[in-house]
């Protein structure tokens, strides 16, 4: 993953840990679909060192967006050839990678 990325993710995290109070963010663009948050007061400036609680490195390539469920973060990441999947669940105030599971392992993927 590229600092760019890992910036993202922080970036994403940190808007997550407040939003998080109110409502599960437990799908793609939040728990209604639509990308919306009821969340007030958020944080819009970020850098490198400015309102970023953690940021810390994910293997492969990450292939889902992010799931919040109370103080868990879930994604799942991907070998760039296809050959295994991965669920990550990452501790939301910490950062700290909590599992990392493979959860399949391909010996011949379909090439698309």
């Amino acid at each position: 993953m590229n600092e760019k990325t890992m910036l993202i993710l922080a970036t994403y995290c940190s808007f997550l840990t407040t939003y998080v109070e109110g409502r599960y963010w437990n799908q793609f663009r939040g728990p209604d679909g639509d990308g919306k948050s009821d969340a007030q007061n958020l944080t819009i400036q970020f850098t490198e060192s400015r309102n970023v609680r953690w940021k810390i490195p994910i293997h492969n390539q990450v292939w889902s967006s992010l799931v919040v469920w109370g103080n868990q973060i879930w994604l799942a990441t991907a070998h760039k050839d296809g050959m295994e999947l991965f669920a990550i669940c990452i501790d939301l105030g910490s950062g700290k990678i909590v599992h990392d599971i493979t959860v399949f392992d391909v010996s011949e993927p379909q090439q698309l």
